[in-house]
């Protein structure tokens, strides 16, 4: 797949502009997915990204990052007279653990390398539960990019939107110059309320 978007590329028939689409859509034909349901591509590649608007630095403050993230949340929760989701540090982890593997193994989706899907990640760390949602994501310059295009997907809207969930928790972990998404930050965050 690589191999053919630089071959349209290099003959001017794709605009660098259209990769992240022409991803999302190959991955979904691979997958057999729905492309807006079960992964969403960032509007534009990255070389870093971080808190308001800023460009990621180095060292990365994850804690910073997933506060910056929260807060976007719980405004649009707010907006919407929605309860606020409460941080936990067990669904922190369990974000963590997935975009460390999809740093490690350079994917991107909810199926993790183990064939885990979110529910039985989050029910094998914390236990059953009453709601589970998942928006996992890569490939942003900025928090807000992150949000923003979280937003735009109708999927990934209703899991920050839902008023079954609770609880949050956010992974954020960075691609190298071996991931598709160089230096890149791979999001996962989970909606949760217990059983």
């Amino acid at each position: 797949m690589r191999h053919a978007i630089h071959r349209l590329l290099s003959r001017g028939l794709v605009s660098i502009l259209a990769l992240p689409l022409l991803a999302l859509f190959a991955l979904a034909s691979v997958t057999g997915c729905d492309p807006g349901t079960f992964f969403l591509l960032a509007p534009e590649l990255i070389k870093g990204g971080g808190t308001s608007g800023q460009p990621f630095g180095q060292p990365r403050n994850v804690d910073a990052l997933r506060t910056e993230m929260l807060a976007y949340i719980n405004d649009e929760r707010d907006a919407r007279d929605l309860i606020p989701l409460a941080p936990s540090n067990s669904l922190h982890a369990v974000a963590q653990g997935h975009s460390n593997d999809m740093v490690a193994e350079d994917f991107l989706g909810h199926t993790g390398s183990d064939d885990s899907t979110p529910q039985t990640r989050v029910e094998r760390a914390i236990g059953e539960a009453r709601y589970i949602g998942e928006n996992a994501g890569a490939g942003f310059r900025t928090i807000e990019i992150a949000h923003e295009a979280f937003m735009d997907s109708e999927e990934n809207k209703k899991n920050i939107l839902s008023p079954d969930a609770t609880q949050i928790g956010i992974g954020l972990a960075f691609g190298d110059q071996e991931n598709t998404y160089k230096d890149g930050v791979y999001i996962t965050i989970l909606f949760f309320d217990p059983k």
